[in-house]
């Protein structure tokens, strides 16, 4: 029973050793590229208002820049989530 253990620790001592902690991969660079700023809508210097097509046209922008970050950042978020679950071996 004695003669047992050393070798018992000797084939432990491989399987820890060669044991490395799992590689985790970076996202793809879509998903982590700036969000663009806002759009700033200019104001007219003499006094006048800008006219409700191009107000509208500016928020369109806007609203557009925000929705391409959200779903930017809704694809990262669901990366890792994916990635953490593989690692933790859940299915």
């Amino acid at each position: 029973m004695l003669l047992a253990v050393p070798f018992l620790l000797i084939a432990c001592d491989e399987s820890i050793r060669s044991s490395e902690g799992p590689r985790l991969g970076n996202p793809p660079h879509g998903f982590t590229k700036p969000c663009a700023s806002g759009v700033l809508v200019p104001i007219p210097t003499d006094g006048s208002r800008l006219p409700q097509l191009q107000v509208e046209e500016y928020w369109l922008v806007d609203r557009g820049s925000l929705a391409t970050c959200r779903d930017r950042h809704s694809s990262l978020v669901a990366w890792y989530k994916k990635r953490d679950t593989e690692v933790n071996g859940v299915r």
